[in-house]
C-alpha cells in the first residue's frame, strides 16, 4: 500500500446486503486489508458467518436490516461504524417501476441518513451500476461516458415502456432507471444536507467472476455464465448486450478504493475492464470446454459496444496505489474463475 489510508486498519465499515455476490468479496477484501466489517442481511444468515470465520473472533459480524424503506432502516446498524458501502439494491428485473424505483431511492436515501446521525462516519460509498449512466449499447468510438453521462433514456421509459422492446429487456430497463435515481438521489442529499462524511460513488459493469459460495449466492451476471454449464440455464444469460465488463474481485478492489483512498472524494467511479459481446464469451467457453455443447452464436450478429470511458483510469489508480496492483484481469480469466470450482469442468 503506497498510501495512506483514509481510515485506519481496524476501523468498522458497514456493508450493506452483505450476502451478496460483488458484496461478499467486498467483505473479503476489507477483512484481508485489517478491517472489521458488519454487513447487513435481510435474515440469518449462518453461512455467511462461517465463510469469514478465517479472518478470527470480532472481525465479521452481521445485523438484520429486514427493510429498506424504514427511514430508521440503518440508525442501529451505523451506530459506531467509520464507514459505509451500501450495496443492497432491488435486483429483481421486475417490470413494475413503481415497485422498484422508490424502494431503491429510498434505501439509499435512508442510509445515508442514518450515516448522517453518527459523527464516527467519515467515509460513503454507493455500489452505483453502468446503467446509471446509458443502457447497454452498441456506442460508436466517438461517444465517451463520463461522470456527467447519465442515463436519461431508462428513466423516461420506465413507467411507460414502449411496446416492440424484448419482455427480457423491460426489467433491465427498470433496473437501470432505480439505479440513476437512486444516484442522483444520493448526489442530492450531499448537496443538501453537508454531511459530515464523504461520498463516492462506483459504476459497476457487467461483473463476472469466482462466486465465494455457490451454494448461497446467486451470483448475480457470473451466476448467469455459470448457469449455462451447470443449470443448461440458455435463456437468461442472453440478456448480455454489447458493453464492458470487469472480474468480480477488480470491482470490490474499486469500491474499498472509493472508501480507503484520500483522494477519492465526491467521485464517480468507474468499474469498466474492456468491452465485449456474447460471442467473446461463447468463443473462450468453447476453449475451456470443447465437449459441452454451447449455445450458438447469436444471429444476428451483436455489433461490439466502442464507446470510451476516460475516468475509469482514475479508478486504476486508486486501485493500483491500494493494493499494489494495476492489472486487472482479462475476461478470459474472469471466466476462468468462474467455473474453477465446478465439479468436472476442469
Amino acid at each position: 500500500m503506497s498510501i495512506t489510508p483514509a481510515l485506519p486498519k481496524g476501523s468498522i465499515v458497514l456493508v450493506t446486503a452483505a450476502n451478496g455476490y460483488i458484496a461478499t468479496h467486498v467483505v473479503d477484501q476489507l477483512l484481508q486489508l485489517g478491517y472489521r466489517v458488519r454487513g447487513t442481511v435481510r435474515s440469518p444468515k449462518p453461512w455467511l458467518n462461517k465463510l469469514f470465520a478465517k479472518y478470527g473472533d470480532g472481525m465479521f459480524e452481521t445485523v438484520i436490516v429486514d427493510s429498506l424503506q424504514n427511514q430508521s432502516a440503518f440508525d442501529e446498524a451505523t451506530k459506531g461504524v467509520d464507514g459505509v458501502i451500501h450495496i443492497a439494491a432491488d435486483m429483481s428485473f421486475s417490470t413494475d417501476a413503481a415497485k422498484v424505483i422508490p424502494p431503491t431511492v429510498a434505501g439509499v436515501v435512508n442510509v445515508m441518513t442514518s450515516a448522517a446521525k453518527q459523527p464516527s462516519i467519515k467515509r460513503v460509498v454507493l455500489c452505483s451500476s453502468s446503467t446509471a449512466c446509458t443502457l447497454p449499447k452498441s456506442f460508436e468510438p466517438t461517444v465517451e461516458i463520463t461522470s456527467e453521462t447519465w442515463d436519461e433514456e431508462a428513466i423516461a421509459m420506465a413507467y411507460d415502456l414502449p411496446d416492440g422492446i424484448p419482455e427480457s429487456f423491460k426489467g433491465y430497463i427498470v433496473l437501470a432507471a432505480s439505479r440513476t435515481e437512486a444516484e442522483k438521489a444520493a448526489w442530492k442529499f450531499m448537496k443538501e444536507h453537508n454531511p459530515g462524511f464523504v461520498f463516492n460513488a462506483v459504476l459497476p459493469d457487467t461483473t463476472l467472476g469466482k462466486i465465494l459460495d455457490p451454494e448461497n449466492i446467486p451470483g448475480s451476471t457470473g451466476g448467469w455464465i455459470r448457469n449455462i454449464y451447470v443449470k443448461h440455464d440458455f435463456d437468461t444469460w442472453r440478456l448480455f448486450a454489447p458493453q464492458y465488463f470487469i472480474e468480480v474481485v477488480d470491482c470490490a478492489r474499486v469500491h474499498v478504493a472509493a472508501l480507503l483512498h484520500p483522494s477519492a472524494n465526491s467521485q464517480r467511479l468507474f468499474a469498466y475492464q474492456e468491452n465485449f459481446m456474447q460471442a467473446d464469451i461463447l468463443r473462450i467457453l468453447r476453449e475451456l470446454k470443447p465437449e459441452f455443447d454451447w449455445p450458438k452464436d447469436p444471429e444476428p450478429a451483436q455489433i461490439r459496444d466502442r464507446s470510451t470511458v476516460p475516468e475509469k483510469k482514475i479508478s486504476e489508480k486508486y486501485v493500483a496505489d491500494l493494493f499494489g496492483s494495476g492489472s486487472w484481469k482479462s475476461l478470459e480469466q474472469s471466466l476462468r474463475e468462474t467455473f474453477e470450482d465446478v465439479e468436472g469442468f476442469y
